[in-house]
């Protein structure tokens, strides 16, 4: 800070703000110090900080700030701050299609890529097969390496245990 002053300190984090604190009590001059409560309850030991200014997510929080010790004075209920990009009014299952978020529960589907995971990991299947259960966590990572995530791992686990 001495190196880079700055106007203000905004903490979207308990972490800093438990260092911004010890800093105080070493009597280390900071420039106005606020915390941001990205969290829609006062989490614990926000009430053991010493900053400025607490933003919260709406007025219906300042109660439970209160309660834990933060002095009313001190919290602003502005609400969590986010892009714009989050502003804007869409249908989550459309959304979810147009950029394919949508998750693979087919098991017609996921049987053939599974399938394929075993054929190119023969010793996960070896080691499966001789007693070490833990290897089918490698084919159910590449199972869902292969599906980039859209996988329901509980369905994989499920298949891999009939397949195997």
């Amino acid at each position: 800070l001495q190196k880079h002053p700055v106007d203000v300190i905004l903490m979207p984090h308990l972490y800093p703000a438990e260092l911004i604190t010890y800093l105080k009590k070493k009597g280390v001059m900071l420039p106005p110090t606020v915390f941001i409560a990205t969290d829609y309850v006062c989490i614990p030991f926000t009430e053991e900080t010493n900053c400025d200014y607490y933003v919260v997510p709406g007025k219906a929080q300042m109660d439970d700030f209160i309660r834990r010790g933060i002095p009313k004075e001190k919290i602003l209920p502005y609400g969590i701050p986010v892009g714009r990009a989050f502003d804007e009014d869409i249908d989550p299952e459309a959304y979810v299609k147009e950029n394919g978020l949508m998750a693979v529960n087919d098991e017609g589907e996921l049987k053939a890529t599974i399938q394929a995971v075993i054929d190119a990991n023969p010793q996960a299947v070896e080691d499966y097969h001789n007693g070490k259960k833990k290897a089918i966590g490698a084919l159910v990572g590449q199972t869902m390496k292969a599906t980039k995530g859209k996988a329901n791992p509980a369905v994989v686990n499920k298949l891999l245990m009939e397949l195997l």
